[in-house]
């Protein structure tokens, strides 16, 4: 399964990274992707009003799946994982600079949909 990283400015810290598998295509006209995040994670916390989408590469995989395991409450894992942040368009949207692919994303529509 591909992974991805999402991330955000989460307005207490710098940049917060959630390593993840479910980011689908949501929508083609207007584009979207759609984010699957479990409740109670501390990512809820700051993905609003938006995010980043980021496709690692092999080269730095490692780095991806460590944001998957360490909770951001407790890491700094702009710091821990040496990424290099940049920003487009969107001021609250940080990219990854060693990702070959990365979509800056207003958010748009939350739906709790279980395990809560």
């Amino acid at each position: 399964m591909p992974r991805y990283s999402v991330s955000w400015h989460n307005g207490e810290r710098e940049t917060q990274f959630y390593d993840g598998s479910l980011v689908r295509c949501g929508n083609s006209n207007p584009p979207m992707v759609s984010v699957a995040i479990r409740p109670g994670r501390y990512t809820l916390k700051g993905i609003k009003p938006g995010i980043s989408v980021n496709i690692p590469s092999a080269d730095i995989v490692k780095e991806a799946d460590y944001c998957g395991m360490v909770s951001g409450a407790e890491v700094d894992k702009v710091a821990a994982c040496k990424f290099g942040i940049f920003y487009g368009q969107l001021q609250n949207a940080p990219l990854i600079e060693q990702c070959p692919v990365n979509l800056a994303c207003k958010s748009g529509t939350y739906s709790g949909a279980g395990d809560a």
